[in-house]
């Protein structure tokens, strides 16, 4: 799958959620028509199923960077073979022709090339390159032109304010965020605090939700908060890539840093290559 920018997506195995819609454009499908009654609403065909193309999950393993062999966190002898294709950590591996493959063990033909890691998800791919496609399949019942689109789901942005303590210092305070968007004044939220929770540091935002609309927030890496803490705000309606929000420490005691940054790039929904697409359906 990938997006009009040709941007490769869901080659993880995950679940896309694509957005598809099969509307009657031509003929009786936009008529509505059904035998010899047209309502004059177009047929909308909505009992479609989508299916990932060679890709099964397998289990967990452990994986260790740059080792040659992946121990197993359970029997997977007869769903394995030598010469598979698998996926680790959205990496493709080879299973060797070489090495212990049992129950235990997985042997690889390059090394692990992601962070180690315990319980990790593995999947088998296709050998015919296919992994990351996906089949739609559908029955249209009425003739005529029906124009489908499928679509890669709106992605909010989400970016992450962390401000930790100088050095033998605490952090104390208050601080604001700060939203410039072109053509407006800028906008501030009300004062929150080092140690604020993520419910307070969103109903601090609500007064900026005219420009950035409805939010979401999380706290993080915040044991203790006069040390160090980090909040992740998700633009919850706000469509596309937003603006970098800033901070406003004047308020904020013992600070030494404060870092703001970008975790998920926001993008509008997109059709796919080679959508939108017409097709013609007869009777017959």
């Amino acid at each position: 799958t990938k997006d009009s920018n040709r941007n490769n997506r869901y080659n993880d195995g995950s679940n896309p959620n694509l957005e598809i819609s099969i509307i009657g454009t031509g003929g009786w499908a936009a008529e509505g028509r059904v035998n010899s009654i047209a309502s004059f609403f177009p047929i909308t065909i909505s009992d479609w199923t989508m299916t990932s193309n060679e890709w099964d999950y397998i289990g967990t393993v452990n994986a260790e960077h740059l080792s040659y062999n992946l121990s197993t966190n359970g029997n997977f002898v007869g769903l394995l073979s030598r010469g598979d294709k698998i996926v680790v950590l959205k990496m493709e591996y080879t299973i060797s022709s070489t090495g212990v493959l049992d129950a235990s063990n997985i042997p690889i033909t390059t090394p692990f090339m992601g962070e180690s890691g315990h319980n990790v998800d593995l999947y088998r791919a296709g050998k015919m390159c296919l992994t990351g496609s996906h089949t739609v399949a559908y029955t249209p019942k009425v003739s005529g032109s029906y124009q489908i689109d499928i679509k890669i789901p709106n992605t909010p942005e989400v970016q992450q304010v962390a401000v930790s303590a100088a050095t033998d210092s605490e952090l104390s305070g208050t601080f604001t965020i700060v939203y410039l968007q072109p053509g407006f004044d800028p906008i501030s939220s009300d004062s929150i605090s080092f140690d604020s929770t993520a419910e307070d540091f969103e109903i601090a935002l609500r007064n900026m939700s005219d420009i950035i609309g409805s939010v979401e927030v999380s706290r993080h890496n915040c044991a203790s908060p006069a040390i160090s803490c980090s909040w992740n705000v998700t633009f919850l309606s706000f469509h596309g890539d937003s603006n970098m929000i800033l901070l406003n420490k004047s308020q904020l005691g013992g600070v030494g840093d404060v870092e703001i940054q970008e975790l998920v790039k926001g993008h509008i929904s997109k059709s796919i290559i080679g959508m939108p697409r017409t097709i013609d359906v007869s009777a017959g």
